[in-house]
């Protein structure tokens, strides 16, 4: 930003001190530049600036690099807002002026413009250059960057997506320990408490020496609504001798659970 402050300043100053010769010595011709500003003399929506332009040597100490360049910036707006017609008129003089001005250019103006204008386009091509190379050390800095994610991503475990053959592993192991062998559950006859059917003993109806004690304590006819309807029933069986004739309805084929080291059995 200084840097394009500074040669807008020495543009400006050359400009100055080459119309001041051109207004001393009328047979000294004006360079493109020059009648640049000289049109923009007769331009009344440009006048004020023109004039700041000549009454530079006189405001050298207040800050001349800004002002010249905030004349540049209200310059190039006010081309801006040209229209059409307007601006055919202003390129139309111009060309007629840059054409006279160089037909009575010498050897010296010639070469001293030609080196202005080598000068200029070569600071143009340095500029386009630089943000040339900006960009491209953004763009390899992004690469790079992504990169590096990618190769930090390879190397983390985790979050990763679960293999396919790890669900399968967990889904058999699921439907293993969740069948209806394994979570099936019983009630123990003894101290009436459910455990897995896996867990339990089974033991055979008539391996039980003394089926009687399996009949049920009268107290729990105080607990069961409806019970008393069967303590009749039970007490009929009771006054029998066998225990076929006490309990026709069980099946000599039917097992008792009992809770394996539990105590129960």
């Amino acid at each position: 930003m200084f840097n394009d402050i500074c040669l807008i300043y020495l543009y400006y100053l050359n400009l100055f001190q080459r119309l001041q010769k051109s207004s001393t010595d009328p047979h000294m011709p004006l360079t493109t530049e020059e009648s640049m500003i000289v049109l923009d003399e007769s331009d009344s929506e440009m006048t004020n600036d023109v004039v700041t332009v000549t009454n530079t040597t006189t405001l050298t100490s207040v800050k001349p690099a800004k002002r010249l360049y905030n004349d540049a910036i209200r310059k190039r707006k006010s081309r801006l807002l040209e229209t059409t017609e307007q601006r055919t008129i202003r390129l139309f003089k111009q060309r007629k002026l840059t054409k006279r001005n160089r037909a009575n250019e010498t050897e010296e103006q010639v070469k001293a413009r030609l080196s202005r204008n080598s000068n200029r386009n070569a600071l143009k091509r340095l500029a386009f250059y630089e943000s040339q190379k900006q960009e491209r050390i953004q763009k390899g800095n992004s690469h790079r960057r992504i990169q590096t994610k990618e190769a930090i991503a390879k190397t983390n475990h985790w979050p990763t997506v679960v293999s396919y053959d790890y669900k399968c592993q967990c889904l058999q192991n699921f439907t293993d320990r969740m069948s209806k062998s394994n979570v099936a559950e019983s009630t123990c006859a003894l101290c009436n408490v459910r455990a897995f059917s896996q867990h339990m003993v089974q033991l055979p109806m008539n391996d039980l020496k003394n089926k009687l004690f399996l009949r049920p304590h009268i107290d729990i006819t105080t607990f069961i609504p409806g019970y008393e309807n069967l303590v009749i029933n039970d007490e009929n069986w009771m006054e029998t001798d066998t225990i076929d004739e006490a309990y026709p309805h069980i099946d000599p084929r039917m097992y008792i659970l009992f809770r394996d080291g539990s105590g129960c059995f």
